[in-house]
C-alpha cells in the first residue's frame, strides 16, 4: 500500500463532541487527519482517514464490542469516499459493512492501522516450549504480511449472488456454499466461545446439502467427516484469500522456533507504550 506523509484535513466526523465555547469569532477547527486510498482482496476500493481518539475508544468499549457496533461504526466512520464497488452491489451507493466478505473486512483493518499507527506492530508472544516459557518480543510490518488473491469465481459469486458449488470427496454428496461475511460474522460472535465452533463455522458457511432437509442441516454436519470438513475448509480459503497472520518466530532464550497469530483485536490497535499483548502462540516448531 502506498505511504502518503502529508496529512489532509477532513471535515469534522459525523459525531464530534460538543465544542467548548470559545472568543466570538474564534470558530473551532477539529485536528488534521492523514487520508489514504486502499483496495481491499475482492477489488473494494476507497479512501480512508486515520482513526480519531474517538474511533479507538469504541474497540475497548465492553458494552459496544458485545454489541459488535464498535467493528462496524469504525469500519464505516473512517471510510471516507468508495472509488469503485469491486464485486459488491451497494444500491444506496453506502458501503454495507454486513454484506461486505470476512477477509475484506480484516484486509481493511490492517491497512487502518497502517494509516492510524504506522506500518511496524510491535507485540510479545511466549515460547511455547513447557521447559521454556520465555516471552519474546517482536516487531513485524504490516506491508510485509503476505496477502492472497481472492480467486476469480469466488468474486463472481460475490457479484451475482450465485452460490459456490462444493462436493465432499469421502462421502460424496454436493453442497452449496457462499463467501464469508460480515453478518456471519456477527452472528458467530452472538454464539460465544463454544464446542462446536467449527460446526458453526459449516453451518453459518454452507446454504444447503443434497438430500439434507434445511431443519437437519446441523446434525448432518455434525457427523461429517473430518476429511470432508477439512477439505472444505481448505476450499474455501482458497478461494475466499486473505492476509496470512500466523507465522514463525525464534525464541531467543533457547532458539526454538514457535507459531504466532496476529490477533485483530483492540491491542493491534493502541500502539505506543499503551500497545498490550496482542499475539497469541498457537503451537511448537
Amino acid at each position: 500500500m502506498a505511504q502518503d506523509d502529508s496529512p489532509s484535513i477532513l471535515p469534522a466526523p459525523s459525531s464530534p463532541p460538543a465544542p467548548v465555547p470559545g472568543p466570538v469569532g474564534s470558530p473551532l477547527t477539529f485536528p488534521r487527519l492523514r487520508v489514504e486510498e486502499i483496495t481491499l482482496i475482492s477489488g473494494l476500493r476507497g479512501r480512508i482517514r486515520q482513526m480519531t481518539a474517538a474511533d479507538q475508544s469504541r474497540f475497548v468499549d465492553p458494552m459496544l464490542i458485545r454489541s459488535r457496533r464498535s467493528v462496524d461504526s469504525v469500519l464505516q466512520e473512517c471510510w471516507v469516499e468508495t472509488l469503485d464497488t469491486g464485486p459488491y452491489q451497494f444500491p444506496d451507493g453506502r458501503v454495507d459493512w454486513m454484506k461486505v466478505s470476512r477477509v475484506d473486512r480484516g484486509h481493511y483493518f490492517i491497512q487502518l492501522r497502517q494509516v492510524s499507527l504506522g506500518d511496524e506492530f510491535d507485540f510479545n508472544a511466549q515460547c511455547s516450549s513447557p521447559i521454556c516459557g520465555s516471552a519474546i518480543a517482536w516487531q513485524v510490518k504490516c506491508s510485509e504480511l503476505p496477502v492472497r488473491p481472492m480467486q476469480p469465481e469466488a468474486i463472481q459469486s460475490i457479484r451475482s449472488g450465485e452460490a459456490l458449488v462444493f462436493t465432499f470427496p469421502f462421502d460424496g454428496r454436493t453442497c452449496r456454499h457462499h463467501i464469508m461475511r460480515g453478518s456471519d460474522e456477527a452472528f458467530l460472535a452472538s454464539r460465544g466461545d463454544q464446542k462446536g465452533q467449527v460446526v458453526d463455522v459449516l453451518t453459518v458457511r454452507i446454504d444447503d446439502i443434497d438430500g439434507v432437509h434445511s431443519n437437519d442441516k446441523r446434525r448432518w454436519l455434525e457427523r461429517l467427516s473430518v476429511l470432508d470438513q477439512n477439505a472444505f475448509l481448505d476450499e474455501v480459503e482458497r478461494l475466499e484469500g486473505g492476509v496470512d497472520l500466523a507465522f514463525p518466530v525464534e525464541c531467543p532464550k533457547c532458539g526454538k522456533e514457535v507459531f504466532v497469530s496476529i490477533m485483530l483485536d483492540a491491542p493491534f490497535f493502541l500502539g505506543g507504550s499503551r500497545q498490550m499483548k496482542s499475539a497469541k502462540t498457537f503451537g511448537r516448531g
